[in-house]
């Protein structure tokens, strides 16, 4: 019973209590008054990602959603005021739930969609959309989409089962004794610490400098072991047309009075090697999207494979996430043709 007590009165997610009590309501709060922050701590990104729409009556024109592997990508590097809604191993839940969401505001009308492979796995494991599971039947419901109830009703469940969840007890005494308080800093700088990674005002994400120390050789070593099974996300791969169809219906509801641009993240080179050998499905998935693409007159940026837009070993972090050096590659190199009227040269100029 204390435990119950201790998470339902210092909810550190602001669950219970309110998001205005919530460290992820903190954070979204300090990025919309347009402050960078420096953390090293550990907080739910879909909450604040969703606290971000919901506390702004109007957002940039240009939306980008996708994982971790699109946070490097600004507004410097699209030359234009953006909002970066990327988060961790983000599924095809995330996609819908936070572009609609936007899209319900005043001024988005370029929606960037950074499609991971994994998106259209039908076995995907939990990649924790149900903390912004009301958005998402939410848009479930403009989009004329079917959702499993008992899906929803394993939702709301969830959220009262971190009443005595072992995380949430540890994030609640983490709160009451207000260590987490030090691992976030208002800045002003645009460079990540050693310790801390920074989270910038227009959402795009720079990792601390420890986790970004490495050697080229290491790196390698890295991207090497990460394209062997089992390949995180793409495991036991299975590829579902209902996932397929739920995205057309998101992408045709953007496009509707909008843009939608499909960014494809590069796996690095020895990664992706490795990965079409025992996932064959990756370079197919990429050909669908573009089939898809010139359906609708879509313009698509980046490739899974590197090869193709020139990233090499040095433009990654590792296996699976491009530097931004490398998202400053790919843009720079555009090579525009124009497929309808809703795409202009100066798009990103």
């Amino acid at each position: 019973m204390t435990v119950i007590t201790l998470n339902f009165c210092i909810d550190p997610s602001g669950i219970f209590l309110g998001k205005n009590k919530s460290l992820e309501h903190k954070i979204a709060r300090t990025l919309n008054n347009t402050q960078n922050i420096l953390i090293g701590c550990n907080y739910d990104e879909r909450l604040v990602q969703m606290f971000r729409i919901q506390d702004e009556k109007e957002l940039p024109q240009y939306i980008v959603t996708g994982s971790s592997r699109t946070m490097p990508i600004g507004s410097d590097i699209i030359s234009k005021n953006c909002l970066n809604l990327s988060v961790s191993g983000a599924s095809l839940e995330d996609h819908i739930a936070l572009a609609i969401a936007a899209k319900q505001k005043k001024g988005p009308n370029v929606f960037l969609l950074g499609i991971d492979p994994w998106v259209f796995n039908e076995r995907l494991g939990p990649t924790g959309w149900e903390s912004i599971s009301n958005l998402y039947y939410q848009a479930c419901s403009i989009l004329h989409l079917k959702y499993s109830t008992k899906n929803q009703n394993l939702s709301v469940n969830k959220k009262y089962l971190q009443l005595v969840n072992y995380d949430y007890t540890t994030a609640s005494i983490d709160k009451l004794l207000k260590k987490k308080n030090h691992d976030l800093e208002i800045t002003s700088t645009e460079y990540p610490t050693q310790e801390k990674y920074l989270l910038r005002n227009d959402g795009s994400r720079l990792n601390s400098l420890k986790s970004t120390h490495h050697t080229q050789l290491e790196v390698d070593e890295i991207a090497e072991k990460y394209g062997r099974p089992p390949i995180y996300q793409l495991d036991n791969f299975q590829f579902s047309e209902n996932l397929k169809t739920h995205f057309l219906a998101l992408v045709d509801y953007l496009s509707n009075k909008g843009i939608v641009i499909f960014l494809l993240p590069p796996y690095h080179p020895k990664a992706y090697n490795s990965i079409i050998k025992h996932i064959p499905d990756v370079p197919q998935i990429e050909k669908m999207i573009r089939v898809e693409a010139d359906k609708r007159n879509i313009f698509v940026i980046g490739s899974y494979n590197p090869y193709i837009i020139g990233c090499y070993n040095s433009d990654f972090l590792d296996g699976m996430h491009p530097s931004k050096q490398c998202w400053e590659k790919i843009f720079k190199n555009i090579s525009w043709v124009d497929k309808s009227n809703k795409i202009t040269h100066d798009l990103f100029r």
